[in-house]
């Protein structure tokens, strides 16, 4: 028997094995290496969220604490018993952290869009349902099953 016994088949180690399913180890290493990266990019998206969510936590305790703020009051002699830059301090502050959050969710919607067109090249679409369940509608892997297989 040659080393191409049957179309598409060859002898390897003593078994034939079908071309499409045999991959050599360096082949496999090569096509393993983008999806690698693709995770860790979706991992890195999934935390830029998490952190956009307690960025926003933090300003609303933020607001919270600053509407709780009155006028200042005076006492009988006319000074005033509330410190005004400590206002202007938490206000600035909130400012603040509401522009780096504007800014992450620039950076966050960009990327989306890029995962968007990479998740479209997945050949298979429960493939592509998993990969938008998990880490674009942020389901927990139990969530995913459920919605899958009830």
């Amino acid at each position: 028997m040659d080393a191409r016994s049957k179309a598409g088949c060859f002898r390897y180690g003593g078994g034939i094995l079908h071309r499409r399913r045999t991959v050599r180890l360096r082949d496999r290493r090569a096509l393993e290496a983008p999806a690698d990266g693709v995770k860790e990019r979706l991992r890195r998206y999934s935390d830029l969220l998490d952190e956009i969510d307690m960025q926003r936590l933090r300003l609303d305790m933020m607001r919270g604490d600053m509407g709780g703020l009155r006028s200042p009051s005076y006492d009988s002699l006319g000074s005033a018993q509330a410190d005004p830059d400590g206002v202007h301090r938490k206000a600035a502050r909130a400012i603040s952290l509401e522009e780096r959050i504007e800014a992450d969710e620039l950076r966050a919607e960009s990327e989306h869009d890029e995962l968007e067109r990479m998740v479209r090249r997945v050949p298979h679409a429960m493939e592509r349902a998993v990969i938008r369940m998990r880490y674009f509608d942020r389901m927990s892997w139990d969530e995913v099953a459920f919605s899958l297989y009830g």
